[in-house]
């Protein structure tokens, strides 16, 4: 029932966001956003005023991040730079939303996929990249040292922007192209996290989409900018599953507009489809029950984000396929190569 309520506030909010209608709703959420940005201002001049409180680790610490919440591929970006280097040397520190662990600080044991204990976006880099050490925890200066004590020279804070008890050495900041002419909401009224003004901070610039202002970029920053896309690869059926047009999607991720529009772009014919706040669990109950209503649609199977798809229960009979997703550089490969050639020095 909390659960149901929770992602039913959720969805709510985010559509009165996504509407940018005024109404008393819309007061009260451009009201509440005052005060986040009162809090984010007071945190930022703390951490910039007592230094002496943030924790300096022996590693090298690269920070994944945006100013926007949600929907901006910080971890598939995590996913997509893990891909270029050593993992065996590398270690990710995740805070685990919503997980059994975020309030402790716990390495996912190698191809020990559980993601209540463990969060959603932490088990799917632990299962893609099994050799790279994925440790979950709110306090992620603690899983600095654990990292540290397993001799890991690389740590790379996923979703650190506004992380400031761990010093990082490198700022990666990533955007979409339409985030430079949206309106300056703060949370819970928008989706801004941090003024674009902390952009300056940036050594790289990760930008999604196939063109951007540069005259509005560079009024916040100077750093090097990568362009690039993310893209759905042909969808995962089971061995026994045939194929088919006809499906249904279930899915809980921040932006589940853009992963419906691409499955619509495939060629699928979305029969019923149900979208769960980001981050949400996926119940027997109600896999059941979505199931039920879709086959009765004439859906031949669920589809869903990989993220989603190691979320299901365990023993699933429902026929469930899901969507990997690949990364695609359209500008500023060389300054993305350069960079990864600085960090492989530290493994030499």
């Amino acid at each position: 029932m909390y659960a149901k309520l929770l992602s039913y506030l959720f969805l709510r909010v985010r559509k009165k966001i996504l509407e940018k209608k005024k109404g008393p709703i819309s007061f009260l959420l451009w009201v509440s956003s005052f005060f986040f940005a009162a809090a984010t201002w007071i945190h930022r001049r703390f951490y910039t005023a007592f230094p002496r409180f943030s924790y300096t680790s022996s590693s090298f610490v690269i920070s994944i991040g945006s100013p926007i919440a949600g929907g901006r591929g910080k971890t598939p970006f995590t996913l997509f730079l893990l891909s270029l280097l050593p993992q065996d040397s590398c270690a990710v520190l995740s805070r685990g939303y919503l997980s059994t662990a975020e309030s402790s600080n716990a390495i996912i044991p190698p191809f020990l996929i559980d993601p209540e204990k463990y969060g959603d976006e932490p088990s799917l880099i632990a299962k893609n990249y099994p050799k790279a050490m994925v440790i979950v925890g709110k306090n992620r200066a603690k899983s600095a040292k654990i990292a540290e004590a397993h001799h890991k020279k690389l740590l790379i804070l996923d979703d650190g922007m506004q992380h400031r008890k761990l010093q990082k050495n490198i700022e990666i900041i990533l955007l979409k192209a339409s985030d430079l002419h949206e309106k300056l909401y703060y949370l819970p009224r928008g989706f801004f996290r941090e003024h674009l003004r902390q952009m300056k901070n940036a050594d790289l610039l990760v930008i999604e989409g196939e063109s951007f202002d540069e005259k509005a970029l560079r009024k916040y920053t100077k750093a090097p900018i990568v362009l690039w896309k993310k893209e759905l690869k042909k969808p995962i059926f089971p061995p026994n599953l045939p194929f088919s047009k006809d499906v249904a999607v279930l899915t809980s991720i921040a932006c589940p507009e853009l992963f419906i529009d691409a499955v619509k772009k495939q060629g699928f014919s979305i029969k019923q489809e149900r979208c769960l706040r980001d981050h949400a669990p996926i119940s027997s109950s109600l896999l059941t029950s979505f199931w039920k209503k879709s086959r009765s649609q004439g859906a031949k199977c669920i589809l869903c984000t990989e993220k989603d798809f190691i979320k299901l229960p365990k023993n699933c009979s429902i026929p469930v396929s899901y969507i990997p997703m690949s990364v695609k550089i359209h500008e500023g490969e060389a300054h993305l190569r350069r960079f990864v050639d600085e960090l492989m020095c530290l493994f030499n």
